[in-house]
């Protein structure tokens, strides 16, 4: 059985608490990257934290939120432990009112690209060379049916 839980982030409690899958977290770079994200999404199996993904609100615009990396440990995949996180995020950014949801998705991975196509998302727009000026990036979005204020 899996527990799924979102809290708020900080870089403190991601170095301390779910450093395993940010191994990269005493980068200066990720200080930056980590500080724009409002929550961390993620699941634990049996008190061990198997997936984690960073959510926040759009500032620039209200009901809009963005997913950042989704992180599934490699014994849990194809076991939909992915679609499960994502789906206990949809319903918290529900609850907080978000209309719409967005993800950016390189051009080359495409089994990301497969994880958001199974799970509704439909593809936006392409961004030309943006990541790194090299790759495509591509945006994911899907719309929440949650309250309408």
């Amino acid at each position: 059985m899996y527990e799924q839980k979102i809290e708020k982030i900080t870089l403190k409690k991601i170095r301390k608490k779910f450093n395993k899958y940010y191994s990269f977290c005493y980068d200066d770079d990720f200080r930056k990257w980590v500080d724009s994200y409002d929550y961390i999404s993620y699941t634990l199996n049996n008190k061990k934290i198997i997936a984690t993904l960073l959510i926040k609100e759009c500032p620039e615009f209200p009901r809009i939120w963005q997913l950042g990396r989704i992180i599934v440990n490699e014994d849990f995949r194809k076991n939909n432990v992915g679609s499960k996180l994502l789906k206990n995020t949809e319903d918290f950014i529900k609850e907080k009112n978000g209309a719409k949801i967005l993800v950016h998705v390189s051009d080359t991975n495409k089994p990301a690209q497969a994880f958001y196509k199974k799970n509704n998302y439909l593809k936006e727009a392409t961004i030309k060379k943006m990541k790194l000026g090299k790759e495509n990036l591509n945006i994911y979005s899907k719309e929440i049916k949650g309250d309408k204020r």
